[in-house]
């Protein structure tokens, strides 16, 4: 677009008169430097209330590939937006006799609806649908260049793919008589005979093939005469730069007509390292066209975080890159199955002592901690091992030789604080319940570690995990010591721990409440003397404890019960407003500090009548001049 040349087109000055539209629009049809370009000036004329000299609001342009618009008076006077003020929006456009020849002259007819208005907006809409293909285009030009970098698997990949599944071999058997049993290995496809008196075949059972040796399960025919097993895997190639992480979902069958792994769409995702960021790109199949397409939007929420990693060539792919030393092959080497591979790569700049982890031989911990990175069992700070995991250096070699995870560091980071180790028994109990190992210091300010596990373990059914009740066991001690009861063996471990603890919450909860009818009881008397007043039909009643207070509010409907804390302290006063007809009928409710009223509601935070307005107005005048004579005598 001639910008420059654009500007020196003046704007014209116009005596005009208001519209229903938005705009009056005046359009010329200008060559520049051999490009015609279509020029509209739009004046705003529906908000002038008489005719009236204007300029115009703005200028627009287009020379139909696109459009912009000028506004002198912005600081950036160009701009990209068009005439929608959104996709299917237009302003309403008022043209005066042949003020819009240009747009008739310039833009095709309309291919619904023809009009000046019509022809502007299928332009602008014409020309966002191109820029928006050719930006769509240049977005998958971009992925179709990452997925084109690496094509075959490398050699000896398909082997491995075959290795994941040796374990997953079976015999499909079939019952013939009460002595005979037949099955086939899926390995070999052999036929097996049993004599059930011997060997008896059960389904999901162990079994060997007698023939290959293979190792597997039996499978009853006519009840699963087929078996599916998924398994993910990842295997990274060099690329310039970088390298390129291929996720792939393995689908193994294995059948008595022998195994077989299903290589259609087997590569779900990828992720493209070129030295500088990630890119991560997904697969999904065109049911229609039976095609592959790729793009940067995970819209069949994979997740490819996990899998078993391929190590023949992981060296050379790491090699000169800042990953070369973070032992992810090391990690794969030393897990029986799939392992965190995203997340560790991701982590690995910012949480350098992952590779530490991984080579102090602590790779169920690692596996675990990249499953969960923002636990606070590990200080990711620090440096030193001692210091990053919390332990001295034989809790680390003891977490080092059973190959523990977050749960056994947690164990191992409390027995440091408790200055002893865990037994047998209680490590059991521990594992079992699923203890949050972290609550129990605590415990053993009251009783032994040992007793109290004991009597956890024989509160909970076997099956069921400890959850709050350490929690709860605490916090019913603590109600004990509050309400000065003798800590005995008999209360430390009471037959139900839920009964007693609700049974305790309701006895402080009462001792609670009686202290503060007590402190209300002794500032009653005081209301009584001030606030005792009739005025014609009303009366005003001083509650008689806090629990009268509580049941207003419920009858009411309003919050006045959540008043009591502050009545007790003196900090307000509630006075119930009553009929003398009906004085155990609530009416409305007051609430009063000194002489001033401040506020009185009916039920459910109803106004004041004007009953209730005459006899507050000569309440009030009362209990001023109950003040005044008050201050009068000397003290």
């Amino acid at each position: 677009m001639k910008r420059k040349a654009i500007e020196t087109v003046p704007m014209l000055e116009r005596e005009l008169k208001q519209t229903k539209e938005d705009y009056t629009v005046f359009s010329q049809l200008l060559e520049i430097k051999g490009e015609k370009i279509l020029i509209l000036d739009l004046y705003k004329t529906r908000c002038i209330s008489k005719k009236s000299k204007l300029i115009p609001e703005k200028r627009y342009v287009t020379d139909r590939k696109d459009f912009e618009t000028y506004n002198p008076k912005n600081l950036k006077p160009w701009g990209k937006a068009g005439l929608e003020t959104s996709w299917y929006s237009m302003p309403d456009l008022y043209f005066p006799a042949g003020a819009a020849a240009a747009v008739y002259e310039f833009l095709p007819p309309a291919s619904w609806g023809d009009s000046a208005e019509k022809r502007l907006q299928e332009n602008e809409r014409d020309i966002k649908s191109e820029k928006a293909q050719k930006k769509m285009q240049y977005h998958q030009n971009a992925i179709d260049r990452r997925i084109s970098l690496v094509k075959d698997f490398p050699k000896g990949a398909v082997q491995w793919f075959h290795q994941l599944f040796e374990k997953e071999h079976f015999i499909f058997y079939e019952t013939q008589t009460k002595v005979k049993a037949a099955g086939v290995c899926s390995h070999c496809q052999k036929e097996i005979k049993y004599d059930r008196r011997t060997e008896k075949p059960m389904h999901n059972m162990p079994c060997k093939c007698p023939y290959c040796g293979s190792k597997g399960l039996y499978k009853v025919r006519g009840k699963q005469d087929q078996v599916h097993v998924h398994k993910k895997a990842i295997i990274m190639q060099k690329i310039e730069g970088g390298f390129v992480s291929r996720f792939l979902e393995l689908k193994y069958r294995a059948s008595p007509l022998g195994e077989s792994i299903d290589f259609d769409h087997v590569e779900v995702a990828r992720s493209t390292y070129n030295g500088k960021r990630r890119y991560d790109d997904y697969s999904y199949y065109r049911y229609y066209t039976d095609e592959i397409t790729w793009t940067d939007s995970n819209v069949n929420n994979i997740n490819k975080g996990i899998g078993y990693l391929y190590l023949d060539n992981l060296e050379e792919v790491l090699d000169k890159t800042p990953f070369k030393y973070c032992a992810l092959g090391e990690l794969q080497k030393h897990t029986n199955g799939p392992i965190h591979h995203t997340a560790l790569l991701e982590n690995y700049e910012r949480m350098p002592y992952i590779e530490y982890m991984i080579k102090m031989g602590l790779y169920r911990l690692t596996e675990e901690y990249l499953e969960h990175p923002y636990t606070s069992t590990i200080n990711y700070k620090e440096k030193r091992p001692d210091k990053i995991l919390n332990l001295p250096k034989d809790k680390i070699k003891q977490l080092i030789t059973e190959n523990g995870g977050l749960d056994m560091l947690k164990r191992l980071q409390v027995e440091v604080i408790l200055n002893r180790s865990f037994t047998e028994e209680e490590v059991n109990i521990i594992q079992r319940h699923k203890v949050n190992v972290e609550q129990l210091p605590g415990v053993m300010e009251n009783t032994g570690l040992t007793k109290f596990l004991r009597y956890m373990s024989k509160s909970l059914d076997s099956r069921h995990e400890a959850g709050n009740f350490i929690l709860d066991w605490k916090d019913y001690i603590r109600m004990q010591q509050t309400s000065g009861l003798q800590l005995t063996t008999a209360n430390l471990f009471p037959r139900s721990l839920k009964a007693e603890h609700d049974k305790m919450l309701k006895t402080i909860k009462d001792m609670e409440d009686l202290e503060k009818n007590k402190k209300y009881q002794e500032i009653k008397s005081q209301y009584v003397d001030r606030y005792s007043f009739e005025h014609k039909d009303l009366v005003i009643i001083i509650p008689e404890t806090l629990q009268d207070i509580v049941k207003e509010g419920n009858k009411q409907h309003h919050c006045v019960a959540t008043y009591v804390d502050r009545v007790a302290a003196g900090q307000t006063c509630i006075l119930f407003l009553r009929k003398k007809e009906e004085p155990d009928q609530p009416f409305y409710t007051m609430e009063i500090q000194g002489t001033d009223i401040i506020q009185c509601r009916g039920k459910c935070n109803a106004d004041q009548t004007s009953e209730v307005k005459s006899y507050l107005k000569a309440f009030k005048t009362y209990i001023e001049k109950q003040k005044f004579e008050a201050d009068r005598i000397p003290a």
